[in-house]
């Protein structure tokens, strides 16, 4: 319908296009002081970049409208206060006619999103609603993010109650991380433990506790510790942990990781702080610092160590680490670390692994020597025979012939009797043959 009022014409919302028809008459004046009015302008200027043509009345209109409209036309402002007072009633309605109004879907999407943050800036409720009825991600991020900023910085205790309460997935954590972060920036840290420990144990809780955690942490490290250890959960403080420990790595180092670790009987913490003692002590190319480190874990614990940190540093110093190797590392953890060097040293040079395998003690050699012709073999047959045949006669060279023909059998029987029938040393030779024809 279309009521007047003196010389003003008040239009409902459905009828969008008689206001856009009365703003192509003459340049829209200006409203200052309304309370939506950087919204408003934001769409003004979205109209303008379009272009979008405004369509002319009707020849028998004309004449009317020149007498009853001359500069009292109703401006940009107003028609967008008429869209959103038009939304509150029916949102799907509004979003329609923002639909017709822009031309391009990036300015239909950031009309859509400066309508959804104009409807929740006093109430929040319904954004959940809201955002059901947005189809495009692009207009649901830039109005989560919109919405979120104006909540944080108003009341962000609201925002994440409401975000983990009514949002899912992605929006959850998007809006409630907002809100967590500034939490954190206006010191209401006591508010977010509030929050966090009346909340069922779920996985909101356990998100929350990463969150804060995380955020916390990388701002004020001493803070958060003591704010996790006020905690009144162990499955809590262990989240809370489980998230401070990068920090923690990178400014108290290995040890400081270790009394961690200690503090706590959950086995997936101490392995995550184990993990990252091991990179933080790789990065300090310190063995005798990583050796001190290894030995005061238990048993269990050491093995498991010792060959991340083989595997970890190895590289940075190989003459180093293949003496502990050799001289200190606990036997369980032996032989899978000479692999992993091997390994790693093969994958740098085929032929320099092979000399480095050799050079070990002739006890240790057996596992490397087969890693290494094994993965040559399958990666470089040829390459592999002529470096066998750079080799002095011996015992060295016979083992090495005893590996590749056991590596040959695996698809050519016929190929690995005749490697095995090169063997120099005659006992070892019958004894790889028969082997070979037991197979």
């Amino acid at each position: 319908m279309l009521f007047f009022c003196g010389r003003y014409a008040v239009f409902g919302v459905g009828l969008i296009t008689y206001v856009l028809v009365f703003v192509s008459c003459e340049k829209p004046s200006r409203i200052q002081n309304s309370t939506n009015q950087q919204l408003q302008t934001d769409v003004s200027q979205s109209v303008h970049a379009e272009g979008l043509p405004l369509p002319s009345p009707p020849a028998d209109q004309e004449m009317a409208q020149e007498k009853t409209i001359s500069t009292d036309v109703l401006s940009e402002q107003q028609v967008w206060e008429s869209i959103v007072d038009g939304a509150r009633a029916d949102f799907s309605a509004a979003l329609k006619q923002i639909t017709s109004m822009f031309p391009s879907e990036g300015a239909r999407n950031h009309a859509r999103a400066k309508l959804v943050r104009a409807l929740c800036q006093v109430k929040l409720d319904d954004l959940a609603s809201y955002l059901k009825q947005i189809e495009s991600g692009e207009a649901r991020e830039e109005a989560l993010g919109l919405v979120a900023a104006d909540w944080a910085a108003r009341d962000p205790v609201k925002l994440v109650n409401y975000a983990l309460s009514h949002l899912d997935g992605k929006d959850k954590n998007s809006v409630a991380g907002t809100g967590v972060q500034a939490m954190i920036k206006n010191k209401k840290l006591d508010e977010v433990s509030f929050i966090i420990e009346s909340m069922p144990y779920s996985k909101d809780r356990s998100w929350a506790i990463h969150q804060l955690s995380s955020s916390y942490g990388r701002q004020d490290l001493l803070g958060a510790i003591s704010w996790a250890d006020g905690l009144h959960l162990d499955e809590d403080r262990v989240e809370a942990y489980r998230q401070l420990l990068p920090y923690i790595a990178e400014q108290r180092g290995a040890f400081g990781l270790t009394e961690i670790a200690n503090r706590f009987q959950d086995q997936d913490l101490r392995r995550n702080c184990i993990q990252l003692a091991v990179k933080a002590l790789a990065q300090n190319d310190n063995l005798n610092q990583a050796v001190s480190w290894v030995k005061e874990l238990p048993a269990k614990e050491r093995v498991w160590a010792e060959l991340q940190l083989v595997q970890t540093a190895a590289d940075r110093d190989l003459a180093g680490w293949t003496k502990y190797v050799v001289e200190g590392i606990s036997p369980g953890a032996q032989g899978q670390s000479i692999i992993s060097i091997a390994q790693k040293q093969f994958n740098k040079s085929p032929s320099g692994a092979a000399d480095w395998a050799l050079s070990l003690p002739v006890k240790l050699q057996g596992d490397a020597i087969v890693t290494v012709v094994t993965e040559w073999y399958d990666t470089d047959s040829i390459a592999l025979s002529e470096w066998i045949n750079t080799m002095k006669a011996g015992a060295v060279k016979d083992r090495v012939l005893g590996i590749l023909a056991s590596s040959l059998s695996r698809t050519d029987k016929n190929a690995a009797i005749d490697v095995a029938k090169k063997i120099g040393d005659v006992g070892r030779r019958n004894a790889t043959l028969g082997d070979l024809n037991a197979r």
